[in-house]
């Protein structure tokens, strides 16, 4: 890879992170609450995966993605067994989203990604659960 020159570095997947995630390449990491509910939480998290999905933003969820293989297999359900997986997974995406369901702010896990995404310099933003109409309410949290 040519650094030297600057028009043949390497550009950045999204140009700004002042907006909130919008349709396009890569893909955003959907954050949130799951240890203290698996059930309701993975319920939780689908649904907004979808509303996501539907409005053409790329999104991985380890939620939905992992719930049916920990449940299945008998995997751990706690943020320390999963900190590596997901923190891999965060990293070659274009940040974080994450889902503001109660008590989001005390789930370990969450609070891990988001501080792994501040050290490593990447957007976080906070989505409302999305409404009958899947309508979003972003804001910034870093």
């Amino acid at each position: 890879m040519n650094t030297h020159n600057p028009a043949l570095a390497p550009q950045p997947i999204i140009k700004s992170y002042t907006e909130p995630p919008m349709p396009g390449a890569g893909y955003w990491y959907l954050a949130g609450p799951y240890s203290d509910d698996p059930e309701g939480r993975y319920g939780e998290h689908i649904r907004a995966l979808a509303c996501l999905i539907k409005a053409g933003i790329h999104v991985y969820s380890p939620i939905a993605h992992c719930h049916s293989v920990a449940a299945r297999y008998g995997l751990p359900k706690d943020a320390a067994f999963w900190s590596d997986y997901n923190c891999a997974m965060i990293m070659p995406s274009n940040g974080l989203i994450v889902l503001l369901l109660p008590n989001w702010e005390k789930s370990k896990g969450t609070v891990d990604e988001i501080r792994y995404c501040k050290e490593c310099g990447m957007p976080v933003w906070s989505l409302e659960p999305p409404n009958a109409d899947a309508l979003f309410r972003w804001s910034r949290l870093a």
